[in-house]
């Protein structure tokens, strides 16, 4: 190995952990002030938005929790709308997901809104072509010190049907540190059903997760979103 191809690698390893502690879900970005719900979350609604999170189970073999997250915002400030009128009873983000040192990432958010009708008034806002944006400004939060990313393309997905609301978006970019560069995917699948609102996050470098993964983790997910769902008091 040349000294060359040693600081490539050093420089490729890098890269690997900026990735692995960036892959997280969307609504882990602030939203502006305009956008926010009011927030009324109870026991019920959390433990309903928990309910359609993924596990370590539905992923297979090789996949391992690599931490926990915090639960943020659906939107973001890029994304310019109001979600004043709708009230959120309950939130939850999943751990994040690790098929390796190297990946790919998964990670899942669920909120849960005062009834399946404020539901579709957020998913009518928000899910418009228009929020790849946040998804672009995920990714390029992760940046670093040391690493920084770049987006070169944003674009819908194109998904079977799953859901009663579903919608796909994918953003392509490269993580950079120094001379090293790889290219970077960051897949989300938002999926809605009744009152909940749910997103999966799924990141990787030098090509796209597989649409096989894709399609096996939002129809695992689809099956909680469309299991029987109990009635939730607004603060109850």
């Amino acid at each position: 190995m040349t000294p060359t191809d040693s600081i490539a690698r050093s420089g490729r390893r890098s890269l690997v952990r900026v990735l692995a502690g960036a892959a997280v879900a969307c609504s882990c970005l602030p939203a502006a002030a305009s956008a926010s719900p009011a927030v009324r979350r109870s026991a019920a609604g959390d433990a309903l938005a928990s309910g359609v999170l993924l596990q370590r189970v539905d992923l297979g073999r090789g996949w391992s929790a690599v931490g926990g997250q915090q639960v943020g915002t659906l939107t973001c400030p890029g994304l310019h709308v109001s979600l004043r009128g709708v009230t959120e009873t309950g939130a939850a983000v999943s751990r994040r997901f690790s098929h390796g040192a190297s990946g790919p990432f998964v990670s899942q958010t669920a909120f849960v809104y005062a009834s399946p009708a404020e539901q579709g008034e957020v998913w009518d806002r928000v899910m418009t072509p228009g929020y790849s944006r946040c998804a672009a400004a995920s990714l390029l939060s992760g940046a670093t010190g040391r690493v920084r990313f770049q987006v070169s393309r944003r674009q819908r997905l194109s998904l079977p049907r799953v859901a009663a609301r579903q919608a796909g978006y994918r953003v392509v970019g490269d993580a950079i540190a120094g001379s090293v560069t790889i290219p970077v995917y960051l897949d989300v699948v938002a999926l809605g059903a009744g009152p909940v609102l749910t997103e999966i996050s799924v990141s990787s470098f030098d090509q796209p997760v597989s649409r096989r993964l894709e399609l096996s983790l939002a129809r695992a997910v689809a099956r909680r979103l469309h299991a029987p769902l109990p009635r939730l008091r607004v603060g109850g």
